[in-house]
């Protein structure tokens, strides 16, 4: 399954995050976007103590049944700034 691939791409990757941003501090929930009815996405801002990484969760609902489409951490909070504007 395609998620399986990216959690252990994740947990491959964590020990380089953590030895660089420190250790984890909390979490905030950023923002929900969606497109019509089929598609979500959420941001959770999860805080280091010396960086943070966002989070994005997109969700896809064929039917009735919520799946998840895509999970991806970002480093780089550029879209966050200029989407406000």
């Amino acid at each position: 399954m395609e998620i399986d691939g990216l959690a252990n791409q994740i947990a491959t990757q964590w020990p380089v995050v953590q030895q660089r941003f420190g250790k984890a501090t909390g979490k905030e929930f950023v923002r929900e976007e969606s497109i019509g009815k089929s598609f979500v996405r959420y941001y959770y801002l999860h805080k280091f103590e010396n960086h943070s990484l966002l989070w994005r969760f997109t969700f896809y609902k064929p039917l009735n049944t919520w799946k998840i489409n895509g999970i991806q951490y970002i480093d780089d909070f550029d879209y966050l700034f200029e989407s406000r504007n």
